[in-house]
């Protein structure tokens, strides 16, 4: 990531935090922090991710509960990309899908032309024969393949921005010693005594 890239999410993540400062919802962090959980808790994602048939919610659901135990948003904006996140690998993992799907159904289709033109057939030749007639259709094994990477891309980019910002929130959340240790170069040039 180039260093002017890093710098708009910088910038972009100051204003969030700048932005949800101005918030008139719960006042104290015990309240805010379950308030800005509870469109997670409710199915953020999976309002956001549209399950069709043959996708199981169970299965999304495993993937959203895993995702909340790896990553653990602590306000809204964490819980964003989160979701933006959870979005992008479960297209993905769809992208996947469509292909062998696809595939699977052009290689029945073209197993009477296989049949009749050659005598033996491998199922890797089969494969092939029927990806390369895929390819000349609207929606090719490549295509997919170039959405499911470019899906997998947004995945890690989703999470590389959600872990920038979570630890940004650490690092303003520690304390800081408003009293230099003892071991303080700062101490050590007020307590040394003048010759």
């Amino acid at each position: 990531m180039s260093r002017k890239d890093r710098e708009k999410q910088r910038r972009r993540a100051q204003r969030a935090r700048q932005n949800g400062a101005l918030s008139k919802g719960p006042v104290t962090p015990e309240g805010k922090r379950n308030s800005s959980l509870n469109s997670l808790r409710h199915g953020l994602a999976a309002k956001s991710v549209i399950i069709i048939d043959g996708e199981s919610r169970e299965a999304l659901q495993e993937v959203i509960d895993g995702a909340l135990q790896s990553h653990k948003p602590q306000n809204a904006w964490e819980a964003i990309l989160l979701d933006n996140a959870i979005s992008a690998a479960w297209r993905s993992r769809r992208a996947a899908s469509f292909e062998t799907a696809i595939t699977n159904l052009q290689m029945q289709i073209d197993a009477p032309q296989i049949k009749k033109e050659f005598s033996l057939v491998d199922p890797i030749t089969r494969q092939a024969f029927s990806t390369r007639n895929l390819d000349q259709s609207s929606v090719s094994p490549l295509q997919l393949a170039r959405y499911e990477a470019e899906l997998s891309r947004s995945t890690d980019r989703w999470i590389t921005i959600l872990q920038h910002v979570q630890s940004e929130r650490r690092s303003q959340s520690e304390p800081t010693s408003a009293v230099p240790s003892p071991e303080s170069p700062d101490l050590q040039k007020v307590t040394e005594p003048r010759a």
